[in-house]
């Protein structure tokens, strides 16, 4: 019989499911393709990051920026100069960075919001006038300071057209005040803003004159439980809600994870890891769901897989849940990494973070070990039976099985290998069956097990 593997839903009864695990592997069309490694790229930083931004100047020329605890950092080839304002900063647990026309825009949501000349600065210095908030977004040709805190979290505050150094009213600046939806987490820019509170998301319209913008609450019972979980891509805003993770079109937010993966991940959350405490409630349906995570689920985007990943944390390492929003399917990777961003390269954009060694890294180095797997498949009602299978992979590979007589049983395991004609053979005795597909070798994809049962003994 040929066994597909189908779209990754770990959520899900594990009785005829055509897939529990996909590990390090990419969700495509009708399979799977090799997940890249981590491939370090330049030297250390003097302490672990706690944000990073890469982008490409109007210029071209490439640039990435990191923070740490205790400074701001700019990456020149493969070394790190140290660019942080001359008076210091604040012990920071996270940094944001804008990029504003010619000038990057930093913040730890503590001290004052720092600006960097791109053309001429050697060290950041403070943005005059501008809100201290937790991050800033652009719609349009301005910025908006949300999270605000100096001031209430309920609202936001956004700067005169093409000034991100005059905030007043008198001057063109402004605030919005949010009666309802809880304090303001994070945003998206462009064309419009996208504002996500604890319970709700807005749609920010630029109108201009002296009203400015307008402000629609789209979603009024949802909302976002980790700002660094946002993430921009052509128009659609991803974020991670107390549901499980979103995307919202400009018009309404659709759960894409809810009984696929959402289960699963909020499981797995190591909440010791989160700068929350991962503080949690119990829904009306008895389901217990984090509401607030802090900064640990950090959101990348990988436009050439067609992917947003997102790594958090999972006892004691980070591993990444990884989303192809062209097909609607997910994988996942336990590539360990401290920190998570998405790198502009010249061939566009990419994944890229931190080590456990403080070095830039970018995802493409060698193949992880990838894993996919079936749940209980009953076959050969509980004889003896030979198992000849071949996996639909193009590279050497090891298939093993998981036997069961009933599924409550705890499995026992067998495993072989593919010999030169790519045939595995298997003696096993069980009434129910796991397939398991390992490539032992560099592939390019994979689809499925083709298996052959036989009773021992030649029967058939």
């Amino acid at each position: 019989m040929m066994i597909q593997f189908g779209p990754w839903t770990p959520d899900q009864p594990a009785f005829n499911n055509t897939c529990i695990t996909a590990t390090n592997v990419l969700a495509v069309q009708n399979g799977f393709a090799p997940f890249m490694g981590p491939r370090a790229v330049s030297d250390a930083l003097v302490e672990a990051p706690v944000g990073a931004v890469s982008f490409r100047r109007v210029d071209g020329t490439r640039e990435t920026f990191a923070g740490t605890e205790s400074g701001l950092y700019r990456l020149n080839g493969t070394v790190w100069t140290d660019v942080t304002p001359a008076g210091g900063v604040s012990a920071s647990e996270f940094w944001r960075f804008t990029v504003f026309g010619t000038r990057l825009i930093a913040t730890n949501g503590i001290d004052n919001p720092q600006k960097f000349v791109l053309a001429s600065d050697s060290v950041f210095s403070d943005l005059t006038n501008a809100p201290i908030a937790k991050n800033f977004i652009v719609v349009r040709n301005i910025v908006i300071a949300v999270d605000v805190q100096d001031g209430s979290r309920y609202q936001v505050k956004f700067s005169a057209v093409d000034d991100s150094q005059t905030w007043t009213i008198p001057e063109g600046g402004g605030n919005q005040e949010f009666t309802s939806g809880g304090p303001v987490v994070g945003g998206t820019g462009g064309e419009y803003g996208v504002i996500l509170q604890e319970n709700a998301v807005t749609r920010m319209d630029f109108v201009g004159g002296d009203l400015r913008f307008t402000f629609d609450e789209i979603e009024g019972a949802i909302g976002c439980i980790d700002s660094a979980s946002i993430i921009e891509h052509k128009g659609n805003t991803y974020y991670l809600s107390e549901e499980g993770f979103q995307i919202f079109n400009g018009a309404e937010s659709v759960n894409i994870a809810e009984e696929r993966v959402s289960n699963t991940f909020f499981a797995g959350f190591d909440k010791t890891r989160s700068t929350s405490g991962g503080d949690t409630r119990v829904t009306g349906l008895g389901e217990t769901r984090v509401v607030s995570f802090g900064d640990v689920v950090q959101a990348a985007l990988s436009p050439r897989d067609s992917v947003v990943c997102w790594s958090y944390p999972v006892g004691g390492v980070n591993k990444l849940i990884v989303y192809n929003y062209k097909i609607d399917q997910w994988t996942e990777s336990d590539a360990s990494i401290t920190s998570f961003h998405t790198a502009s390269l010249k061939n566009g954009q990419a994944l890229a973070g931190f080590n456990s060694d403080n070095k830039l890294v970018l995802f493409d180095g060698p193949q992880q070990s990838a894993v996919l797997s079936t749940g209980d498949m009953q076959a050969g009602q509980g004889r003896a039976q030979t198992v000849s299978g071949r996996g639909i992979v193009d590279s050497a590979h090891n298939i093993t099985v998981s036997k069961k007589t009933a599924l409550s049983d705890t499995a026992t395991t067998v495993t072989g290998s593919s010999n030169s004609e790519g045939k595995v053979s298997i003696r096993a005795n069980a009434r129910y069956m796991r397939f398991q597909l390992n490539p032992t070798a560099d592939f390019t994809e994979i689809s499925g097990i083709d298996v052959e049962l036989r009773e021992a003994g030649g029967g058939r």
